[in-house]
């Protein structure tokens, strides 16, 4: 969905490349919220170690004994803040 000038996107990774999703959505002029590495000049509402990127589900098969491992993790609450924040009117 898309609301005050802010996308919330779910992307698939097919792969673990270091900044990829980051990467990609600044090169489409989407740059992820609080990102000051790919998007400097837009203002931040996170501290500065914080970007509103979150993996709510992780799979991958165990290195040494092959299982697979799942995970899954709610959004936290400094981005579920944010995601109200924006949607309320103004």
């Amino acid at each position: 969905w898309s609301v005050n000038d802010y996308s919330l996107v779910k992307c698939t990774l097919h792969s673990g490349r270091t900044h990829q999703i980051r990467v990609h959505m600044q090169a489409v002029r989407c740059p992820l919220v609080g990102d000051r590495l790919y998007a400097p000049s837009r203002r931040s509402p996170f501290g500065p170690e914080r970007i509103f990127l979150h993996s709510w589900k992780l799979g991958f098969k165990h290195p040494r004994t092959g299982d697979d491992m799942f995970f899954t993790r709610p959004l936290p609450p400094e981005l579920s803040d944010f995601l109200r924040e924006i949607r309320s009117p103004r």
